[in-house]
């Protein structure tokens, strides 16, 4: 008996484990479905579908499925229902599309005309004011709550300022829900506070921002040059590079020039080169020589030695004029 209990027991066990899971048997219903469409059973196509499509739990299938169930109504002439199969289709998944390549024309329009009718609520928040773009347009101020169409769209909050900025890409709206976004700005550019005395002129890449000392100077990321200048100063090159976000300190404080006092250029020491001063100065010193060589040999009471006499007198005059003359020369020529 207890033999018999423990074999009834296990069969049931395995009976159990062995029957198709329910997703298994709704993949399997789909399949079936979508190949009575592929044969061209319109009717035993859109019997299969309208059946499985409501039991498939996972969007993208259930989409598919009232998907092709719209397109065998339409070929049966169903017109409402396969537009309502449609909208049941782009309920379970916004993204999803007809092949133009595959389906025809008609269809592909009706499919697109009943998107259009579809829209979802849409709000989105920021953490400071700033106006709103969806897929480009301004949309107001947030926060904003409104209707879009259903489908994926790009959302952008920007500052009044517009120095801070928040996006989102890919914002699904499906049809009849609402959906919520928080943005949250970030700074699109860096702030620099420069410092320093009163009055210098700040310029950033050449052009002027304002003075010292100033406080959240707005500039795009990337490399650029900051100057500092002032009257009787020299100016101060600071090359810098920023990022979105940065805030960066820098000293704006100047020095005054090193003066160097300019006077007449040095006397430069007299020139004694001159050839011409040289020989006069030879010229006396050996007149000179000669002259009281000759007068001192001399006996001044001897008639005889009288020309002798004279003429070492006329050595020393010679040798005085050429005395001076060589001082002459050297008074001219020693600036030259």
């Amino acid at each position: 008996m207890t033999r018999v209990v423990l074999i009834l027991f296990g069969a049931a066990f395995a009976s159990f484990f062995a029957r198709p899971s329910l997703a298994n048997t709704d993949d399997r219903d789909l399949a079936a479905g979508r190949r009575l469409f592929s044969k061209g059973d319109w009717a035993g196509a859109a019997k299969a579908l309208l059946l499985v499509a409501p039991r498939l739990s996972d969007p993208q299938k259930r989409a598919l499925a009232y998907r092709q169930l719209g397109l065998a109504q339409l070929e049966l002439s169903q017109t409402i229902a396969a537009e309502e199969s449609f909208a049941l289709a782009l309920a379970a998944d916004p993204l999803t599309e007809l092949n133009p390549a595959q389906d025809s024309p008609a269809a592909v329009a009706r499919f697109r005309a009943v998107r259009a009718r579809l829209d979802g609520t849409f709000t989105v928040t920021t953490d400071q004011p700033a106006r709103i773009a969806i897929d480009g347009a301004d949309r107001g101020v947030a926060p904003l709550t409104l209707k879009l169409p259903i489908g994926p769209h790009h959302v952008r909050a920007t500052s009044p300022d517009a120095r801070y900025a928040a996006e989102r890409s890919n914002v699904v709206i499906f049809s009849g829900k609402k959906m919520a976004v928080q943005l949250e700005l970030k700074p699109l550019v860096a702030f620099l506070d420069v410092t320093g005395p009163a009055g210098f002129a700040i310029a950033i890449d050449g052009v002027t921002v304002g003075q010292t000392p100033a406080m959240n100077i707005a500039v795009t990321p990337g490399k650029h040059v900051l100057t500092v200048s002032a009257a009787g100063f020299d100016p101060k090159v600071t090359p810098i590079e920023v990022q979105a976000g940065d805030r960066r300190v820098l000293d704006g404080s100047l020095r005054k020039p090193i003066v160097i006092a300019h006077g007449p250029p040095p006397r430069r020491p007299p020139r004694l080169t001159r050839p011409w001063g040289w020989l006069a100065a030879g010229v006396a010193v050996v007149a000179a020589g000669v002259g009281i060589t000759l007068y001192a040999v001399t006996d001044p009471l001897a008639d005889h030695d009288s020309s002798r006499r004279n003429t070492g007198i006329g050595f020393m005059v010679g040798g005085a004029v050429s005395g001076v003359a060589s001082a002459v020369l050297f008074i001219l020529h020693r600036d030259r």
